[in-house]
């Protein structure tokens, strides 16, 4: 299924669907919190895992009914995004109280959090806003991207931090991507994922949405450089309105892409997207 949760003032709503075309209001979430970052959110072990409030953990095995749990981790962090599942873990972002100094946790089972490694980013690596995705590509190890977003001090960020699956270890041995050649401009509440051989971003801001023109860009060398897609192959329909915080998913099923809601530059956006790469559709006899 599809889940597309939406918070209200005071209270919040979940509609599933199994085609992303017709849409079914579920029953009162129970045990969700009010006003939280409802985009901070990741699918782990057959459960989806919430962060709040830096120390909070809600979780679900069934979308409803949401239980709460209190971090065990380092107190002298506050645990601010979701990163992603990877390496049968779940990783988070922690800034440091006392200065913009972030580090990388992860969880096995989203309770316990430990640090893995001693790299310490400076102020330039994101803690909120940025775009992340794992994939596996055609040759090589399985990696994970994340692109953009807000440091610790507020600043938009043009990095495009990448690691790889190392099995000898847990820890990330992240880089930066990001050179002159990159083409990238500071992103933040765009959404990023691997499809047709390539890395797909799509949405979000780079100055305020109502000028900014550029809401698809691809790689296809895993981060290094981006460009614009070429117009024959790849164009985004004239009825697609420029957006931020978009959902996007894969659907291995059908290898199908879904570009899913997000918010205009004026309210939010209730539209559903399907992309299919065309290579896909053609039968192996």
């Amino acid at each position: 299924k599809f889940f597309y949760y939406f918070g209200h003032a005071a209270s919040n709503s979940l509609y599933t669907s199994t085609d992303a075309k017709t849409w079914k209001a579920e029953t009162a979430l129970i045990g969700l919190p009010l006003n939280a970052k409802l985009r901070n959110m990741v699918v782990f072990n057959n459960a989806i895992y919430l962060l709040h409030n830096g120390l909070d953990i809600y979780k679900t095995t069934d979308g409803i009914n949401w239980a709460h749990h209190t971090m065990v981790a380092d107190p002298a962090y506050n645990y601010t995004s979701l990163l992603f599942a990877f390496k049968n873990k779940i990783w988070a972002v922690a800034k440091e109280k006392t200065s913009n100094n972030v580090r990388i946790a992860n969880s096995a089972d989203g309770v316990n959090w430990a640090f893995t490694g001693n790299k310490i980013f400076n102020d330039n690596f994101p803690v909120t806003d940025f775009a992340s995705t794992t994939f596996r590509p055609k040759l090589g190890r399985e990696k994970v991207v994340v692109i953009g977003g807000f440091s610790p001090s507020g600043k938009r960020l043009n990095t495009l931090w990448s690691a790889e699956n190392v099995t000898i270890t847990d820890t990330l041995n992240w880089l930066n991507l990001q050179n002159a050649k990159s083409n990238i401009v500071a992103v933040s509440d765009a959404a990023v994922e691997y499809y047709g051989s390539k890395l797909m971003l799509f949405s979000g801001a780079t100055n305020t949405l109502a000028v900014d023109t550029t809401q698809l860009r691809q790689s296809m060398n895993e981060g290094m450089n981006w460009i614009l897609p070429d117009s024959a192959t790849n164009i985004l329909p004239d009825n697609f309105k420029h957006r931020t915080h978009a959902s996007v998913i894969k659907d291995s099923k059908d290898n199908s892409l879904y570009v899913i809601g997000g918010k205009s530059s004026t309210a939010p956006m209730a539209d559903v997207w399907k992309i299919k790469v065309n290579f896909y559709s053609f039968k192996d006899y």
